[in-house]
């Protein structure tokens, strides 16, 4: 889903990107970087589409609304991270929405620099409930509205190289030390014979 331009409580303008493919919140230390922000440092354990681990963070809560200000929500807790990914050909344009027939009349907002830094999931669904949409042909985009604005889906023409392909598939389970999964199939390898008692890592609890 593609990023639309929200304003933090601590009066940052910046974009925002509406995933539903993401259990958690997620945002950048641009945002905690400021004055009066708070939080809580912590560690995460995060599942994307190929790879896992634990990596440091802080939980803040965040107030967000969007370019019009009307509707404020409130994150209650997302996670900065120190290595937040580049989202920038998430963005939508203007251009992206002018040469569609089914798209004009929907204002695309700036929100100065080309930067995500706020990553909205499911954690937070009155964030994402769609208020209004407008469709095209297969293969088209298509827009949705939702208390903080319009998103614009699917192909943009700003989006980069064909090559390039990204997914913001992302589980997280908070707290520190290894997952629940992991330990279990650590467990069951090492009673199967399949892991050296040397081997398996234990979280500290367990220990």
């Amino acid at each position: 889903m593609n990023g639309c331009a929200s304003e933090a409580k601590s009066g940052v303008r910046t974009y925002s990107l509406l995933d539903p493919g993401s259990n958690r919140s997620f945002c950048s230390m641009n945002l905690v970087n400021q004055p009066g922000v708070e939080g809580t440092r912590s560690r995460v354990h995060l599942a994307t589409l190929n790879k896992g681990g634990d990596v440091p963070s802080m939980e803040v809560p965040v107030e967000v609304s969007g370019a019009s200000g009307r509707r404020k929500i409130l994150l209650p807790k997302a996670y900065a991270l120190e290595a937040f990914p580049v989202l920038t050909d998430s963005i939508a344009i203007s251009n992206d929405v002018s040469k569609w027939e089914h798209l004009r009349g929907i204002s695309v907002p700036r929100a100065g620099k080309l930067q995500v830094d706020l990553l909205i999931g499911q954690d937070v669904p009155q964030a994402v409930v769609p208020v209004e949409m407008r469709c095209g042909q297969d293969g088209e985009p298509f827009a949705v509205r939702t208390s903080l604005g319009w998103t614009i889906n699917g192909p943009l023409s700003s989006g980069g190289s064909d090559d390039n392909a990204v997914s913001n598939l992302i589980h997280a389970v908070p707290g520190s030390g290894t997952s629940l999964e992991t330990q279990v199939d650590q467990f069951w390898r090492l009673d199967t014979g399949q892991l050296d008692a040397g081997q398996a890592h234990l979280s500290v609890e367990d220990k």
